[in-house]
C-alpha cells in the first residue's frame, strides 16, 4: 500500500507547473529582500502547514535572510472573535485589512480552492494589491481563477495535497537558502 501511495503522489508530484513554482520562490524572494509582510493561511490540515512554513521560514532562513511570515490561522482568539463577532468567512480578509500593507504576499493553501474564507481572502488581497500565491488542490476551484500565481497539484484527494503542499513549501524554503 506505501509503494502504491508514494507512486500514485510522484505522478501527482510531476504534473506540477515548475514555471508557476519558480514564478512563486522569485515573488517570495523579493518581498522578503524589500522588507515585505509574507501571510499564509488555510483550512483544516492546510492550517497546520501554514504554521509549519512560518516556523521553518522564519527560524531556519534567518539571520542569512530576514523573513517577516504570519500565519493568519495561529491566532485562536482572534480567528474566533472574527467568526463570532464578524463572519467565519471573513477570518481571513479581516486580518490582511488589518496588517497587510501594498505589496505584501499571501499564500493560501487550499485543497478545494472554494472555501469562502479563503476565497473572501483572495478577494480583499487583490483588492489590496498583494500577491496572490494559491497552493491548490482538486480543480483549484475558484481560487485558481484569483491567484496571480497558482500551483496547482491535480489530484482529488486532501492527503495527495497536503503531503504536496507541505513538500511544495519546503522546496521554497530550500530554493530561498
Amino acid at each position: 500500500m506505501l509503494k502504491d501511495y508514494l507512486s500514485s503522489i510522484t505522478k501527482v508530484a510531476n504534473n506540477i507547473n515548475e514555471v508557476a513554482l519558480n514564478k512563486a520562490i522569485k515573488a517570495i524572494d523579493k518581498a522578503i529582500n524589500n522588507n515585505k509582510n509574507i501571510f499564509i493561511c488555510g483550512n483544516g490540515g492546510s492550517a497546520s502547514l501554514s504554521d509549519h512554513a512560518l516556523c521553518d521560514w522564519t527560524k531556519r532562513l534567518y539571520p542569512k535572510k530576514k523573513c517577516r511570515v504570519f500565519d493568519l490561522t495561529s491566532n485562536k482568539s482572534l480567528i474566533s472573535a472574527i467568526s463570532n463577532d464578524i463572519n467565519h468567512n471573513d477570518i481571513f480578509s479581516f486580518q490582511l485589512d488589518v496588517y497587510s500593507e501594498r505589496s505584501d504576499i499571501c499564500i493560501f493553501i487550499s485543497s478545494s480552492g472554494n472555501s469562502k474564507n479563503i476565497i473572501n481572502g483572495m478577494k480583499f488581497a487583490k483588492k489590496k494589491k498583494l500577491k496572490i500565491i494559491g497552493i491548490l488542490g482538486f480543480n483549484g476551484g475558484k481560487a485558481m481563477k484569483l491567484a496571480d500565481i497558482p500551483i496547482h497539484c491535480k489530484t482529488s484527494t486532501y492527503e495527495h495535497h497536503e503531503d504536496l503542499a507541505q513538500i511544495i513549501m519546503h522546496y521554497i524554503y530550500l530554493k530561498l537558502k
